[in-house]
């Protein structure tokens, strides 16, 4: 496992802060976070968790259309969640 911000999936290596930066590219999200998890075949894809702007509804069927949009196939999350909030370290980072 990598010990860095890099994303190895179906071959390619990609820097996990691409995905998030097009998912905050959309007007209503207010956060992102991407990372690979093990697939149900073995492989790695990537997951995607989103926060909302107050006040905001998020449908994960149209984040993945804007990524889409915005991104190569290979860099589109396979999955992304609407989460409430993140944990936050002392310093203001997502806790990952």
């Amino acid at each position: 496992m990598r010990k860095d911000t890099v994303v190895v999936a179906w071959g390619y290596g990609r820097d996990d802060f691409t995905g998030p930066a097009a998912l905050t590219a959309h007007a209503k999200v207010s956060n992102a976070l991407s990372i690979g998890v093990d697939g149900p075949a073995g492989e790695t894809v990537l997951v995607s968790y989103v926060t909302a702007v107050p006040g905001s509804t998020l449908l994960p069927e149209q984040l993945i259309e804007h990524a889409a949009g915005l991104l190569p196939p290979y860099m589109v999350p396979h999955t992304i969640s609407v989460i409430d909030e993140f944990e936050l370290t002392t310093v203001g980072k997502i806790d990952r």
